[in-house]
């Protein structure tokens, strides 16, 4: 089931960054965010808006999430690995602005995404905007059974209760044509005793488990994917 993380490089200067991150989202998340700004501010922030993804001076969030070169390099990974075949219908659940949507559009997929946020959607590549719908899946299916070849969710999971995942794996499972074919990334705390400050790190977060919990959670609920984590504090 667990995989390696094709959204994490491997050479050093990439290795190098992502030790200077985490040892920043350590001494940040040791703060509760709720006491350091505003109610305006956090509110916004947990609806997934400007102040989730694009405001810079809080510490926490995107801080200003714009387009790279950072997902070319794993979407061709991805696509290797899954063996998907160019026209395939790839749905990405949790999309944000778009980023990864577009890799793979240009790589000749039939992109669909979607996302709760109205902030991101409004604010996605134009390219792929109308690609992009406003829904919920983990409260209800609204693809055809067996539409999609390949099902990826970024990110996502934390941000969802127990039940809500439960329940979008149970859609999920019936809109895949292929159970295998469906990848999930998920963020975790690099142990047990990070858990309160990977909440304080992101409030947005509902699920925080390990990743040996993870795997007992996912393998409970039926899901046949391909898993991989990303150690987030």
């Amino acid at each position: 089931m667990q995989i390696q993380n094709f959204f994490i490089s491997e050479n050093k200067k990439n290795i190098q960054k992502n030790k200077l991150r985490l040892k920043h989202r350590k001494i940040v998340s040791k703060l509760n965010p709720l006491k350091v700004h505003s109610k305006k501010i956090m509110n916004d922030y947990k609806k997934f808006g400007l102040n989730y993804f694009d405001n810079s001076k809080i510490g926490i969030g995107y801080g200003n999430y714009v387009k790279d070169n950072r997902f070319k390099e794993p979407i061709s990974k991805i696509l290797n690995y899954f063996k998907i075949k160019s026209n395939s219908k790839v749905l990405e659940i949790g999309c944000a602005k778009g980023f990864i949507l577009y890799e793979f559009q240009k790589k000749k997929m039939n992109v669909y995404g979607v996302d709760i946020s109205n902030y991101a959607i409004k604010t996605s590549l134009e390219t792929v905007r109308n690609k992009i719908i406003l829904k919920n899946l983990a409260k209800k299916k609204f693809f055809r059974d067996n539409y999609f070849d390949f099902i990826i969710c970024k990110e996502v999971l934390p941000h969802l209760s127990k039940k809500e995942i439960k329940q979008l794996i149970v859609n999920i499972n019936a809109i895949s044509n292929d159970s295998k074919k469906i990848y999930f990334i998920i963020q975790v705390p690099s142990m047990k005793k990070y858990k309160q400050n990977f909440k304080n790190w992101d409030i947005t977060h509902k699920s925080i488990m390990t990743k040996t919990e993870w795997i007992e959670f996912l393998k409970k609920n039926k899901f046949k994917g391909k898993v991989s984590f990303k150690e987030l504090v």
